[in-house]
């Protein structure tokens, strides 16, 4: 974490905390580095502590950035027995922070950031991915609430759906162009596959999202709800494996590593422990799906790095995260050949 609150107007803050949670004084103020796309802070008080989630300043991407949206769906999932943090207040003032943000309760616990799991003991490695694909099972047995996912819920069409609104992204960004991009952007509009009952989709389940229980491998959050939609289960499915494709030099995966020596998983075991779980994705799309997932990544990327170009990126290693677009799509079309 940093401690630098670029761009939020303190007094104001501190005014609306205290007009709206109660909370006197000036919080100390650091900023979570992990993740590029909303700008995240830890307020700190002498008794309590909580998260300010926030768009990022300047020109906005279409539907990107919707922490209103983010806000409502958490708070849907209250009570539905799903390790959610208990949202406190969504603020549409965009003088405080340069765009609207919300207020969460802040969940203690080890945010595990490098799938690799180097700070776990070894012993604890495996236990801590079956733990996710429980989580990831018990999340897609939950009903979704049609009040907050509106039209989406039921809609015919995912991965079509998805295919264009990233393709779409990708051109928004107008960044350098990627031959590989617009083949696999062309292969899988091409695709057809059965449509699925639709389940919630979290759009970014991985190790990084989630917070884990400080003496245990149990998920005490599940974090970064802003892609959240409803469609085939399978693509939260397939994002969390892309661990296994990319390599540790990303810092997103163990493609290389001698995973029976790092008492780590292989990828079937933790297919296996998500049906195991009761899981509703139908595992024999999921190649299909790792395409879809590193293609939205690579657009996710192209994102990123035009706000680095722009000069209004949430996180200090943009530029270098941004670059990584085509090498994310080359894997995806290499994947596609091989398929």
């Amino acid at each position: 974490m940093s401690g630098q609150p670029i761009g939020i107007d303190l007094p104001r803050l501190e005014r609306y905390l205290g007009a709206e949670l109660g909370l006197r004084g000036r919080p100390g103020v650091t900023r979570f580095t992990a993740g590029h796309s909303n700008p995240t802070y830890l307020l700190d008080y002498p008794d309590r502590q909580v998260v300010l989630r926030s768009q990022p300043a300047g020109p906005l991407l279409p539907r990107a950035h919707a922490v209103d949206r983010e806000y409502a769906i958490q708070r849907s999932l209250e009570g539905s027995g799903l390790p959610v943090p208990r949202m406190l207040a969504l603020c549409t003032d965009t003088g405080i922070t340069g765009g609207i943000f919300y207020l969460m309760e802040y969940v203690p616990g080890r945010v595990l950031n490098d799938p690799w799991l180097p700070e776990a003991d070894p012993e604890e490695r495996t236990p801590i991915w079956f733990a996710l694909a429980d989580t990831l099972a018990a999340l897609h047995a939950v009903e979704p609430d049609v009040a907050v996912f509106g039209g989406e819920q039921g809609r015919a069409g995912y991965l079509e759906r998805q295919t264009a609104r990233w393709t779409k992204n990708y051109r928004a960004a107008d960044v350098e162009p990627s031959a590989a991009m617009d083949e696999v952007a062309q292969w899988l509009a091409a695709q057809r596959v059965p449509e699925p009952v639709h389940r919630i989709s979290h759009g970014d389940f991985r190790l990084g999202n989630t917070v884990y229980a400080p003496d245990r491998p149990r998920v005490r959050a599940i974090l970064d709800w802003e892609l959240a939609t409803t469609g085939d289960p399978c693509a939260d499915l397939a994002y969390s494996c892309l661990p296994w494709y990319f390599s540790r030099a990303s810092g997103r995966g163990f493609a290389e590593v001698d995973r029976a020596a790092e008492s780590l998983p292989e990828m079937r075991q933790y297919v296996d422990r998500y049906v195991e779980a009761g899981g509703a994705a139908d595992v024999e799309r999921l190649g299909l799906f790792v395409v879809l997932s590193m293609f939205r990544t690579a657009a996710i990327l192209a994102g990123i790095r035009r706000r680095a170009l722009d000069g209004n990126a949430s996180n200090e290693h943009a530029v270098e995260a941004g670059e990584r677009y085509r090498s994310v799509a080359e894997l995806a079309r290499r994947i596609v050949e091989e398929m």
